[in-house]
């Protein structure tokens, strides 16, 4: 019987859903988002984590932080191929991306956000409400939380928790990129107010010992662990693994 909750995602009328959204990104994203999009590695890691987002149920398929223990790790990236592949598959799913890390965040720019948009960073310091912070994208179904003007700020828990609250009713998938583990305890405060986590590994990145120290620290914060992305694997998988010959 098929799912009609996964219908079959044709590359052709995929690729056509999608183009809205590369023809606006930054002309210095587009050539790598365009690359990212179309391999079949990020197809497989977008089925594999959506899937998994779907047989753990209603709590874990509406919203999921996008954690990793270091920077330059893949969490945006991630993030960002989550949101535009969940849209772009089903039209009919709205899909809400959320920029939290306030000192590196640039998903706007991917995204084709005029510079200085308000988003997190002006909700935080209170200038402005939930729905002010969200922005339409190129693609009808997927809208985007940036994260906001330059002026340095502290991540405070309480005014996020006070958006994804509000916007849970509105969206079918809420994803949250987050700020480095390393560099901030605001990836677990907010791996604790989404309530599930994807985690995000670079090939030769963390050690063995600090990718585990920092799944334990998220494991404790209550949020369910969904999974975890390899990401710049070098190494081949075999094919006698998959059972091909």
């Amino acid at each position: 019987m098929r799912d009609d909750r996964f219908p079959e995602m044709d590359n052709v009328s995929l690729e056509q859903r999608l183009a809205p959204l590369l023809s606006a990104a930054s002309p210095a994203d587009a050539p790598w988002l365009r690359r990212l999009l179309s391999e079949p590695d990020s197809a497989r890691a977008f089925n594999a984590v959506d899937s998994e987002l779907f047989l753990r149920g209603e709590r874990a398929s509406r919203m999921i932080a996008v954690v990793s223990a270091g920077r330059g790790e893949g969490r945006t990236t991630l993030a960002f191929l989550l949101a535009a592949m969940a849209a772009a598959s089903d039209p009919g799913r709205r899909v809400l991306l959320v920029d939290a890390d306030l000192e590196r965040g640039r998903l706007g720019e991917m995204l084709g956000l005029a510079p200085q948009s308000e988003g997190l960073r002006e909700l935080m310091a209170g200038r402005i409400s939930p729905p002010q912070a969200i922005h339409a994208s190129a693609l009808p179904n997927l809208s985007l939380v940036p994260r906001g003007g330059t002026s340095a700020l502290a991540f405070a828990p309480r005014p996020l928790q006070a958006l994804l609250d509000s916007v849970a009713p509105q969206f079918d998938l809420v994803i949250v990129d987050t700020p480095a583990g390393s560099a901030s305890s605001a990836a677990l405060l907010i791996a604790k107010l989404a309530g599930s986590a994807v985690m995000v590994v670079r090939y030769r990145g963390p050690t063995h010992e600090q990718a585990a120290s920092f799944l334990a620290d998220v494991s404790r914060t209550g949020a369910e662990i969904v999974g975890c992305v390899m990401n710049q694997r070098e190494y081949v998988i075999p094919a006698f693994l998959y059972g091909q010959r």
